[in-house]
């Protein structure tokens, strides 16, 4: 059973860039800015709880990169990413190449993995922030860097329609990470620790499983 939460409420515009980095919601766009790309489908994680997910492409392209919870554990179904906690993050955190480009399709899903509308927070290690409003498993959010990436964050971000709202799980699937196609890395802005969002959400004790 998946974990239910309280909800938490912060403004995302975006807060905050990088000099030179990007922003794209088509494929297409994040493509032909980005090199040496691999993707993760997640079609063999299996259903249920799981404390990490890792992917390993350092055979291909060398990147590595590992999966979890914030608070809890994930909680993954059909070959998607989730966590068990409503309003925990997801974390992806690279461990093996440098990887300065990152996408995937994003969106919120309720307890039984449903598509709902969601206006999630994507946080990343370079200091930059977004909201994303996404109500489609399609919905695609993309984002090139001119420094390596760290980690990446991504949870529900605010309430719109009332107290349902809080039981909204964020969901991944299709990571896609890469390169910048200039490769350049540039003086990184002040970032974010791994706990800097630990303080956006309340979250309570009932779970999934």
């Amino acid at each position: 059973m998946r974990i239910f939460t309280t909800a938490f409420l912060i403004t995302l515009a975006p807060l905050a860039t990088a000099s030179a980095a990007s922003v794209h919601t088509d494929v297409s766009s994040f493509l032909d800015s980005s090199t040496n790309v691999a993707l993760g489908d997640f079609s063999d994680v299996d259903d249920g709880l799981a404390p990490w997910v890792g992917l390993d492409f350092t055979s291909e392209s060398g990147y590595a990169l590992n999966i979890n919870g914030y608070y809890d554990r994930l909680f993954n179904q059909d070959g998607v990413i989730s966590t068990n906690i409503a309003g925990d993050f997801i974390v992806i955190q690279f461990t093996g190449d440098d990887v300065s480009a990152v996408g995937g399709n994003l969106w919120g899903t309720d307890v039984d993995f449903g598509a709902i509308s969601a206006s999630l927070s994507v946080v990343f290690s370079d200091g930059a922030a977004f909201e994303f409003l996404t109500s489609s498993p399609d919905a695609f959010l993309g984002y090139i860097s001119d420094e390596s990436l760290d980690w990446l964050a991504i949870g529900v971000n605010t309430i719109e329609d009332g107290e349902d709202d809080a039981f909204t799980w964020a969901t991944l699937d299709n990571l896609l990470v890469g390169q910048n196609t200039s490769n350049v890395t540039a003086v990184p802005l002040p970032a974010p620790g791994l706990l800097a969002f630990a303080g956006l959400a309340t979250l309570t004790t009932r779970r999934r499983r």
